[in-house]
């Protein structure tokens, strides 16, 4: 494959992934499909199918998407001290560009139609373990310590609760107020775990 088909079947995908988050975002999970997918996307659904096997296919890829990008931004800095590491945490959140936070609305939508849809349960138990060794990896480099699978897994449903009461009701203060408690209390069980 030449380098500008590569280049242009990438765009392409990126575009169906754009599409399909916009589409969520708006309408929810249940409401996709092919046919509103190349119409947002501005393609044909012969196109979808050409880079996608099915709307599942789809889902896969924008759930590790999503993934990829939500934990970009707290992998490009080293943090010495789980402090630091959990100010930058909170301040994330509280500044999610439109982008993102369409992300995070997208992710939600997942969660809450796995009850709906089983279908969704494997892409987001794997997504969830994978989660979980990056709140590892990530206190780990900060301060060298090893925690529990479970106290990664209790942080990541803290970190997915106060995300989601924040998106809807926007409270930036009280968002602060509630992620200094939590982060407090996770820095002292982390440190107390060693």
């Amino acid at each position: 494959m030449s380098d500008q088909r590569k280049i242009k079947g990438d765009e392409t995908k990126s575009k169906i992934l754009n599409a399909t988050i916009d589409l969520i975002s708006k309408e929810g999970i249940s409401s996709i499909s092919t046919k509103k997918i190349a119409e947002q996307a501005g393609i044909s659904k012969s196109n979808v199918f050409h880079h996608y096997a099915s709307v599942g296919d789809i889902m896969s890829a924008l759930v590790c998407d999503l993934c990829n990008h939500m934990t970009d931004t707290l992998l490009k800095t080293s943090y010495n001290k789980l402090e630091l590491l959990f100010k930058s945490i909170g301040d994330h959140f509280l500044n999610l560009d439109e982008k993102t936070s369409k992300y995070y609305q997208v992710m939600y939508s997942f969660c809450n139609e796995r009850v709906f849809y089983e279908q969704y349960k494997d892409m987001l138990i794997n997504q969830k373990k994978d989660t979980i060794k990056y709140i590892k990896n990530i206190i780990f480099h900060a301060e060298s310590i090893k925690i529990s699978n479970d106290l990664a897994e209790a942080l990541a449903i803290d970190i997915d609760s106060l995300v989601n009461t924040y998106l809807i009701d926007q409270d930036s203060k009280k968002f602060k107020r509630l992620w200094a408690i939590k982060s407090q209390m996770y820095i002292n069980a982390i440190r107390d775990s060693q």
